[in-house]
């Protein structure tokens, strides 16, 4: 085994096991899968390595990985749950910095009861950009999608997001 590939993917669990976790968290509402699946995509990404094959980013590989195992959970449990059910079932509260202050963390928990509104995919690719902060590029890769498209689906989703602010 090559030490360095090692190095390299724990630096990678490291920096993004969090991200991935609350991106699946999001997708799919259930905590105890959302670390399960987590788990399962560092576990793909390293046989895969492993295997001999190069990725060349892995961020971008990674969010791939995550997004295909959450929409085979999705389908296989055709189920969607709303933030606040999350939170009645699941104990599920949005965590703030104690720097943030009372007005920012009630936008926080505006925004996040108002993505829910969008439909998976949508609300996939804002949380991508917004809350994990990938560029369009790296969440076309993905998504397994052009750039281009990406950057489609972000504004008609804002403009949807915009729709939904207007309306309530």
């Amino acid at each position: 085994m090559d030490s360095n590939k090692k190095v390299e993917f724990e630096k990678a669990y490291d920096d993004n096991s969090e991200a991935i976790f609350r991106y699946v968290y999001f997708r799919i509402s259930d905590r105890e899968r959302s670390k399960e699946i987590m788990q399962d995509v560092f576990a793909k990404t390293w046989n895969y390595i492993m295997k001999g094959n190069e990725v060349k980013q892995i961020k971008p590989f990674l969010y791939k990985t995550a997004h295909n195992l959450a929409v085979n959970e999705i389908e296989r449990r055709k189920n969607t749950v709303s933030l606040e059910e999350m939170n009645e079932n699941d104990g599920f509260e949005l965590e703030y910095e104690p720097s943030v202050s009372t007005e920012e963390s009630i936008d926080a928990r505006e925004f996040f009861s108002k993505i829910n509104n969008l439909d998976k995919d949508s609300m996939g690719i804002i949380l991508m950009r917004y809350v994990e902060g990938m560029s369009p590029s790296e969440i076309a890769e993905a998504v397994g999608m052009s750039s281009g498209a990406i950057r489609v689906r972000l504004h008609r989703a804002i403009k949807e997001l915009k729709k939904i602010y207007n309306t309530n």
